[in-house]
C-alpha cells in the first residue's frame, strides 16, 4: 500500500513538473521572431557603425569635442522596405550664407527603399534620394 501512495505522489509530481514547464509556451505567447537584417554594419557615408535591433530598428550617433556630431533612426520592416532620417552638424565653410554665424550647419536627409541581404549578409538597398542605392557591409 505505501508503495503504491509513493507511486501515486511520484506520478502526480511528475505530471506538476510537465505543468509548470509548459507555462508560457503557448505559440500564441511565442517571442517574435528577428528581424532578418539585425546586426551591426558600416557604410563608407557614415563615421560608426549602424545598428538593426531584432525588432528592426535603425539607430547609430556620434559626436565629437568640436561639434561635429550625426544621428541616423528609422526602420526596417520584415518585407524589407525601410525608412530612416541621417541627421549630420558640419563645420559650414560657406558660413556666412546659412548658418548665422554658428560655424556649423545642420541638416537631415530621408532615406526610404527597400533592403535585401547579399550571400555575405550585407545590406543592397534602393533609394528614393539616389539612383545608385547604397551597400552596408554586415560586421
Amino acid at each position: 500500500m505505501t508503495r503504491m501512495a509513493v507511486a501515486g505522489c511520484m506520478a502526480l509530481a511528475a505530471l506538476g513538473a510537465v505543468a509548470v514547464l509548459d507555462v508560457g509556451s503557448s505559440p500564441a505567447e511565442a517571442a517574435p521572431s528577428a528581424s532578418q537584417f539585425a546586426g551591426t554594419y558600416v557604410w563608407g557615408a557614415w563615421p560608426v557603425p549602424i545598428t538593426i535591433s531584432d525588432g528592426g530598428q535603425i539607430t547609430s550617433s556620434y559626436s565629437d569635442a568640436s561639434g561635429l556630431n550625426g544621428s541616423i533612426s528609422g526602420r526596417v520592416s520584415a518585407d524589407g522596405s525601410y525608412s530612416f532620417t541621417e541627421s549630420r552638424t558640419l563645420p559650414d565653410y560657406f558660413c556666412e550664407r546659412r548658418c548665422n554665424g554658428s560655424g556649423f550647419v545642420h541638416w537631415h536627409l530621408k532615406h526610404q527603399g527597400v533592403m535585401a541581404s547579399d550571400l555575405a549578409g550585407n545590406i543592397v538597398a534602393t533609394d528614393n534620394r539616389d539612383t545608385s542605392g547604397f551597400v552596408w557591409l554586415r560586421q
